[in-house]
């Protein structure tokens, strides 16, 4: 099991800030062995601090996903996405987290470990229909394609795809 990272979200914009100040498209001139570095970094950070940190609209949605996260026994993005029925309010939340940060733009954050946290939200949720299916197999085999991606990581992917 992963350990929670006590690092904040604040101090993970600033050791993005240093990483991503060669000024050139960051998802490409950070490299890979350091995309997957992040990754790792992200999958063991707590979901409660990301969503905190980021300000979720309402605090008795924060009460909500922090009572689901508790009665679950998840503290980690691993933990969250390596659970076989996570929370729906909870991957709702970091659904939008990753869309915020998709949005953000690779200088602020790697567009692909964005696209990462929203595919493996998309591959977590368990109540879809046909067509969700089909672009969930589609985030899927783009995860997988990714060679940064670590064997966990990986592995939670093709769980998940051979499950939808």
């Amino acid at each position: 099991m992963l350990k929670p990272s006590p690092i904040s979200q604040s101090e993970r914009t600033r050791i993005l800030s240093v990483l991503l100040s060669t000024g050139e498209h960051p998802d490409t001139s950070i490299g890979e062995t350091a995309l997957g570095a992040l990754l790792q970094h992200q999958m063991r950070s707590r979901v409660l601090n990301a969503l905190r940190d980021e300000g979720i609209e309402l605090p008795k949605r924060l009460v909500e996903i922090e009572q689901s996260l508790s009665d679950n026994g998840i503290e980690t993005f691993a933990e969250l996405f390596g659970d076989p029925a996570p929370p729906i309010c909870v991957l709702r939340a970091v659904h939008r987290h990753a869309k915020r940060l998709m949005a953000l733009g690779p200088e602020e954050f790697p567009t692909d470990l964005a696209r990462v946290i929203y595919a493996l939200c998309e591959l977590s949720a368990t109540q879809a229909d046909a067509g969700t299916r089909s672009g969930r197999a589609t985030l899927g085999r783009w995860c997988l394609a990714q060679t940064w991606l670590d064997d966990a990581t990986r592995n939670m992917v093709r769980k998940r795809l051979a499950t939808a």
